[in-house]
């Protein structure tokens, strides 16, 4: 996923005609997560954030990784996602790892494919929208 050809920025998203709707702090809670968006009945000109820790403490990390990705809801990066990509870039450099992971996050990393990798690495720090209009 390219945003703005450039990992840690994403800029410029047209909001004309739609609407912008936040999500915060899912934690791999991807029944609760896809009870909320029911709710919510997002349009297909909408456009949907997630604000960082989608995964982590929560049953459905993985699934919930891959309903955004399948649904096009767009990632900001948060700490629990950038401790698993820095876990990640050290295990190709040193098996002596520095980042310690718990059980659960364990069992995140030996479940993500390499799409789910992918889509990790490129969630970008912040996001920058044009001008917000309130209904």
């Amino acid at each position: 996923m390219d945003f703005a050809n450039h990992p840690y920025l994403c800029k410029g998203l047209n909001l004309i005609m739609s609407k912008l709707i936040i999500y915060g702090d899912i934690h791999g809670c991807y029944d609760e997560f896809v009870r909320l968006r029911q709710k919510i009945n997002p349009e297909k000109r909408d456009i949907e954030v997630c604000v960082g820790d989608i995964i982590t403490r929560g049953k459905g990390s993985i699934k919930t990784l891959r309903y955004l990705q399948s649904n096009n809801i767009k990632p900001v990066l948060g700490n629990h996602e950038d401790k698993l990509i820095r876990y990640l870039d050290h295990q190709k450099k040193d098996k002596n790892n520095p980042i310690i992971l718990d059980k659960d996050e364990k069992d995140i990393i030996e479940n993500l494919n390499s799409d789910d990798i992918e889509f990790l690495q490129n969630m970008p720090l912040f996001m920058q929208f044009g001008k917000i209009i309130k209904p």
